[in-house]
This record gives structure tokens, C-alpha cells and sequence, in this order.
């Protein structure tokens, strides 16, 4: 079965992925794994998508076959400087920021947000198709990213003159 093919049906038929996988001999996440890898995603209401550009969506690609899948090649990965490039036609380009993205292990965490910003937030979310827990963690990587050296100059900084005004 082709990737886009298993989206319409679980996008229609609500089709539970890790019972699907199971059905099928594989352990309950490889079918959620291989579409993941391939640059599928679901957003928070649950409806499944191609996240990168669609002229590289993968159509010739069976899915569900046994064994290992070759990895799919595509210019989302070409390019590993991480935040919101622009594409060839000099568009912003998203979808290839969140593929570049670092992965590691997801944690929960509780913050307080400012209810205005999280409404649009949300809504650009939901325009997006793209599931709000990845692009929170774009919006803090990226943050991290650009604000980091400049955090580390004035901590430094500091530690230099308090570290003099001891010593005097």
C-alpha cells in the first residue's frame, strides 16, 4: 500500500495505525515510524499529511512491505542549517526547518503563555495542518539558536566583572 493511499484512509476511515501495523506481522509503531520517516505527519486533530514539498512525496513506495525500506531522498534533508530558509523561489520554507529539526527524546513541560498569542498560535497551527507540539519546539529550538551566544556574551560578561570587582 502507497503512503498517500493509507493517509486518505485513515484521514476517511479512521483507521487506528497501530492495530493496522499489527494486522500486518510489525510491531505496533512501524507502520507510524515508516510514515514519519518518509516526511508524513498528523496534526492534533489526528488527519495525517505529507509535510514536505508535494512534488517529493514519496508515490512509488510500498509501505507495507516486510523488511527494511530505503530511506527516502529527498532536498528537505539536503541542507542541514536549521530555521526557516527560504526555498528556490525564495518562499519561506517551513516544512523544511521542522524536517531539520534535532530530534531527541520529548518531555512535558508547563508553561504560562500569553492567552492572545496562544490563540494565534493555535490558529496558525491549524492552518498549517502541523502539529503544535513540533512547531512549539521549532519556535524554542530556533529561540535557543539565535539567542544562546548572545545569553553566553552577557553572563560572561558579568562573571568577568564580578570575578574583578573580587579581586580588588
Amino acid at each position: 500500500m502507497r503512503p498517500n493511499e493509507l493517509i486518505k484512509k485513515v484521514n476517511t476511515e479512521k483507521l487506528n495505525l497501530r492495530e493496522f501495523s499489527e494486522s500486518l506481522g510489525f510491531s505496533s509503531g512501524t507502520i507510524i515510524n515508516r510514515l514519519h520517516d518518509f516526511g508524513y505527519g498528523n496534526d492534533e486533530s489526528g488527519q495525517w499529511s505529507y509535510l514536505g514539498n508535494p512534488e517529493d512525496e514519496p508515490v512509488d513506495l510500498d509501505i507495507t512491505k516486510k523488511g527494511r525500506l530505503l530511506r527516502h531522498k529527498s532536498n528537505i534533508n539536503s541542507n542541514r542549517v536549521v530555521g526557516i530558509k527560504t526555498n528556490a523561489e525564495g518562499k519561506l520554507d517551513l516544512f523544511a526547518a521542522i524536517m531539520r529539526m534535532p530530534q531527541s527524546e520529548f518531555l512535558s513541560r508547563a508553561y504560562k503563555t500569553d492567552r492572545e498569542i496562544d490563540e494565534r498560535f493555535s490558529r496558525l497551527c491549524s492552518k498549517a495542518r502541523l502539529n503544535k507540539n513540533l512547531l512549539h519546539s521549532l519556535a524554542i529550538y530556533e529561540f535557543v539558536t539565535k539567542y544562546e551566544p548572545y545569553i553566553e556574551t552577557l553572563v560572561g560578561d558579568k562573571e568577568e566583572s564580578v570575578s574583578k570587582s573580587e579581586k580588588e
